[in-house]
């Protein structure tokens, strides 16, 4: 799959609302305030479909109602932030123990935050790893070798 195909088939399959798609001037604001830059993936989806909402995935890593998780499965993701939100979620979890070299990017329905590494440099990677950071355990943990990637697990299960 494209990564076009990648954003739109999650988003398809998941997304519980359409929000408008986040302008790039808004994302390149937090990656000011934050000093980082967001990997070209990250950004072909938030510009193109906005910080969707997608609770069904909480049933998809869980089980559902089989209560057996399917092999794979990990976190769900609930909610991908608004470039406000990315800030204010990221200053937030720095200040609650979370590695201040994580920029927050989502979450999931109980809490825990998905993020990139912080990158300072200007070049803008393709792709970058996923963390989650596990606020129970406080403690950053990869997720996924990279954002198209991490959407193509989810996709994945669904099509188990």
């Amino acid at each position: 799959m494209t990564r076009a195909e990648i954003h739109a088939t999650f988003t398809q399959l998941f997304a519980a609302d359409s929000p408008a798609p986040v302008p790039i001037e808004d994302i390149r604001a937090a990656e000011g305030e934050l000093v980082t830059t967001f990997p070209q993936s990250y950004l072909d989806f938030i510009t193109c479909y906005g910080a969707i909402y997608t609770p069904a995935i909480l049933d998809l890593v869980t089980g559902g109602e089989s209560e057996i998780a399917p092999e794979g499965a990990s976190f769900d993701v609930q909610n991908f932030l608004t470039p406000a939100e990315i800030v204010e979620t990221t200053r937030l979890y720095w200040s609650g123990g979370m590695d201040n070299w994580v920029v927050a990017v989502a979450s999931d329905c109980m809490g825990n935050v998905f993020g990139f590494r912080k990158d300072s440099s200007n070049a803008r990677p393709e792709d970058s790893m996923v963390f989650i950071f596990d606020h129970d355990f406080c403690e950053t943990k990869e997720e996924s070798p990279g954002f198209d990637n991490w959407l193509l697990s989810f996709i994945r299960l669904k099509q188990q």
